[in-house]
Order: structure tokens, then sequence, then C-alpha cells
């Protein structure tokens, strides 16, 4: 999950026009730090979703570096001149080799889809209520979530 920091601020200082901006550079941003089969969607107002199916957790610290980087010194004009743009990133993942899901017979039942889409979702907004929390503009990496188990 990735939000984007003061966008508020940012649509009261420059307007929706500001804004949209923002979002607009972002949402670059985030096609050019990705690959094709990456999956990428405005989420809700200020975040977006990005899936990055089989990626390993170093390749996914190099996509969140890659998005900072491609971010950095971006700004969007402002009544009261250029507003710089930020993000904060949460990121949640699962294992498939080590939850037994390669095992699961298919189709997969839709319950079970939306019950690990809910527990991704739910990871991945943790960690970003820490990036939020602990200063914006920086991504915090949570643990790998056990599909299977219920109870984590």
């Amino acid at each position: 999950m990735l939000d984007v920091d003061y966008l508020k601020q940012i649509n009261d200082t420059a307007g929706h026009l500001g804004g949209d901006r923002a979002l607009s550079i972002i949402g670059s941003i985030l096609k050019k730090s990705t690959r094709p089969n990456d999956i990428i969607g405005r989420y809700g107002g200020d975040e977006f979703a990005i899936l990055l199916p089989n990626t390993p957790l170093e390749n996914v610290i190099i996509v969140t570096n890659r998005i900072y980087e491609y971010l950095q010194g971006k700004k969007v004009e402002g009544d009261f001149g250029n507003i710089p743009i930020s993000c904060s990133m949460g990121v949640c993942g699962i294992k498939i080799q080590d939850t037994g899901f390669a095992n699961i017979s298919l189709p997969i039942p839709q319950s079970k889809i939306e019950e690990i889409s809910k527990m991704l979702i739910d990871g991945a907004d943790k960690m970003l209520y820490q990036a939020k929390n602990n200063g914006r503009s920086h991504a915090v990496i949570g643990e790998y979530i056990n599909i299977f188990d219920k109870h984590k």
C-alpha cells in the first residue's frame, strides 16, 4: 500500500488540479518502477495498491527504493511555490512455498480469495500506518503472513 503524504494539503494549496497532478506523477512512477505483470491500482483517495507477484523480499525492497529514487525532487506547483511530493508505504506478503498454498486444490474458492486479499490488505495497511506515524516518506516492511493460520 502506498499513501501520498499530505495530499489534502496539496489540494488545499495547489487546488484539486495540483492534487490530481501529484497522483498522476505517483502513478507514472509506480508504472516505471514495476514490471509489466505487476498490478498497480488506485485504492482510495490518496492510496495505491501494488501487487508484486512472485517477488522475493529483497526485490520488493529494490522496488520501494526505486519508487523513492524516482520521486526524489518531484513537486507540484502551487500558489505559494512548489510543493514536494512524498509517499509512505506499507508492505506485506505471503510465501507460497512456506504456507502450503501451492498444494491448494483448484479452482480456489472465491471465499478463500477474499479472505487472503483481506489479510494482505490489512497487513499492508498496518505497516502503512506505522510508516505514517513514524515520520512518513518511508516504507515499513512487515513479516510474511501465513494465510492458513487465522490467528496471525
